[in-house]
């Protein structure tokens, strides 16, 4: 997902290198356009960061670990209220909660 929406995904202070593997953005929320919903990005640090959307230059985010390998896949519930993340070689499927 490239684009000025999601342009702070990529200039963020992680404190290193990363590299964003995957990103996921949730569905419409109630509402005007876009708000409500989130960015979420998979890295090669094993983390998952979350903004909001639009995710503009200088966006504040929250980490989240729990694999032991990069996250190389992100996908969100049909209702949005469950994030799904995969890892790379430690084969686990995650299920997270968003409410």
């Amino acid at each position: 997902m490239y684009g000025f929406s999601v342009q702070g995904i990529w200039d963020n202070d992680s404190g290193g290198e990363q590299n964003i593997l995957s990103v996921c953005r949730s569905g419409s929320g109630s509402g005007s356009e876009g708000e409500g919903q989130i960015v979420v990005t998979g890295d090669d640090n094993n983390m998952i960061n979350l903004f909001r959307y639009p995710a503009l230059k200088g966006a504040q985010f929250k980490s989240f670990g729990g694999h032991m390998s990069p996250v190389t896949g992100l996908a969100f519930s049909a209702d949005n209220e469950r994030l799904y993340s995969t890892g790379g070689t430690d084969c686990c499927v995650f299920q997270w909660c968003h409410h």
